[in-house]
């Protein structure tokens, strides 16, 4: 049987594909509430509660080339940055000074 879900618009993700709903694994991001929206990621496996399971979407950047007289950049909107900038701040591995750069970074994009 096949069913056919009217889902929230979620900014970042889409629904994954398989079996749907399941319960969520370790590291899998799910949709906790469908008023709102929300996705989460399950910091443990489930196996109390089904849920919708998403996974993000590959951001699409705008490009444009630019040409600097001898060379031609390709540059990327500042979305890109902001979004890498998010990444490194995940990362576990980043020391105080790490932390600082990156602060300062995403205050020079504002």
């Amino acid at each position: 049987m096949k069913i056919e879900l009217d889902l929230p618009e979620i900014e970042g993700f889409e629904p994954d594909e398989g079996k749907q709903p399941r319960y969520p694994k370790e590291g899998e991001w799910f949709l906790t509430d469908m008023d709102s929206g929300r996705a989460e990621m399950a910091e443990h496996d489930f196996c109390s509660m089904t849920c919708i399971i998403l996974k993000r979407k590959e951001p699409v950047y705008k490009t444009t080339t630019v040409d600097a007289g001898r060379e031609l950049f390709k540059c990327v909107e500042i979305k890109a940055v902001e979004d890498a900038l998010e990444f490194i701040e995940r990362l576990s591995l980043m020391n105080v000074n790490d932390v600082a750069k990156v602060k300062a970074l995403k205050e020079l994009i504002k």
